[in-house]
């Protein structure tokens, strides 16, 4: 007690003030340390298909969106650059960023759409954005199908009567419900990545 009350009031804050920055540090140390356990934990994601299919894929936190893909790569065969990913609504442009920092947690949900990009070697257009649709066969099958949407119905139904092994037989496409005016385009009548057409042969 002598020696303590031999130190001043400032020297005793000082060293009051150094053991609670000791402190601060040892918990930020130790709560970093339990972010890093909880990121290298194991967890399964759910990966849902543009056609109804899913997926369950055994990831870590502190893996990449990068690295998602290349799981996903081995069951769709697409590259990795046509992959786009959604989560809680936001797409995951950021390769690099990690799952956990994109609050993903054991169970969670992720939704995948295929963009191809082709050559259109018949037009000017030789650079073409192509979309990947779905076309639903009167039997009930679905066929992944890659559609101009800047193209018209009627030639769109063409190559999608191709696709479906029916060259030549007359076609009609539907969206939701509605049947396809041959002169509009795919984008016009509502049509976008990852729909469903259904195909009707007359």
């Amino acid at each position: 007690m002598a020696c303590l009350a031999r130190i001043s009031v400032p020297t005793m804050k000082y060293m009051c003030g150094a053991q609670s920055a000791n402190v601060a540090i040892a918990v930020h140390a130790a709560l970093q340390a339990a972010k890093g356990n909880r990121n290298d934990r194991p967890m399964n994601v759910t990966v849902c298909y543009q056609d109804g299919a899913a997926e369950e894929f055994a990831v870590k936190g502190s893996s990449t969106v990068n690295d998602l893909k290349r799981l996903i790569k081995e069951s769709v065969h697409a590259c990795i650059y046509d992959m786009h990913l959604y989560y809680l609504g936001r797409q995951l442009v950021d390769g690099t960023e990690k799952l956990s920092d994109c609050r993903m947690t054991d169970g969670s949900e992720i939704q995948l759409v295929v963009v191809s990009r082709a050559r259109d070697t018949a037009t000017a257009r030789s650079k073409c954005r192509k979309a990947r649709i779905f076309l639903k066969r009167p039997c009930g099958k679905t066929l992944p199908f890659d559609a101009d949407l800047s193209a018209s119905a009627q030639q769109v139904a063409r190559e999608a009567a191709v696709h479906c092994g029916r060259r030549g037989a007359p076609c009609t496409l539907s969206f939701r419900g509605n049947a396809l005016g041959r002169s509009c385009t795919l984008r016009d009548s509502g049509v976008e990545i990852g729909s469903v057409l259904h195909v009707s042969f007359d």
